[in-house]
C-alpha cells in the first residue's frame, strides 16, 4: 500500500524529468543553423576557418571544437569578417595581429620561428659532426681488434 506522500513524490519526479528531458532536446539543437550567409562559398569559408584557426585559450583545439568563452568571440568575429568578404589572408593577419600567430596552425617564417626550426636542425648535424671526429681521432684500445 502506497502513502499518499509517496504518489506525489513519484508523479512530480516523473514531471520533472519529462520537463528536462523535453528543454534539453531543443537546447542541444545545432547552433551553425542559425548563422545566415550569403552564399554557400561564404559558408563553406566559415567553417573552413574555424578549422583552420586555433582557440588563443586551449592548447591544441581550433575555434569549432572549443568550448571556452574567447573561441565563441572569435567564431562571432569571423563571421564578421567573413560577410565584410575579407579575403583569407586578411582575416588571419587580423587574427594573428590581435592574438599573435600563437592562433595560425601554420604560422608564417620570421625569426622566431626560424630559430624554432633551425635549431634543432643544426643541433643534429653538429651532434654527428662531433660523433664522426671522435670515432675518427680516437685510438683503439691495445688488445681489442675490430674483428671483436
Amino acid at each position: 500500500m502506497r502513502i499518499p506522500s509517496q504518489q506525489y513524490f513519484l508523479s512530480y519526479l516523473l514531471l520533472v524529468c519529462s520537463v528536462l528531458f523535453v528543454t534539453t532536446s531543443f537546447a542541444s539543437s545545432d547552433a551553425s543553423n542559425l548563422l545566415t550567409f550569403q552564399s554557400q562559398e561564404q559558408r563553406d569559408r566559415y567553417y573552413q576557418l574555424l578549422d583552420e584557426i586555433r582557440c588563443p585559450k586551449c592548447q591544441n583545439q581550433n575555434l569549432a571544437d572549443s568550448d571556452a568563452q574567447i573561441a565563441y568571440d572569435l567564431r562571432n568575429e569571423l563571421y564578421n569578417l567573413v560577410q565584410q568578404d575579407l579575403t583569407d589572408d586578411e582575416i588571419y593577419r587580423f587574427m594573428s595581429g590581435r592574438y599573435g600567430n600563437f592562433v595560425l596552425y601554420d604560422p608564417p617564417l620570421n625569426a622566431v620561428t626560424a630559430i624554432l626550426w633551425l635549431l634543432p636542425l643544426s643541433l643534429f648535424c653538429l651532434s654527428i659532426i662531433v660523433i664522426a671526429l671522435r670515432h675518427r681521432f680516437t685510438k683503439p684500445e691495445e688488445g681489442h681488434t675490430d674483428a671483436d
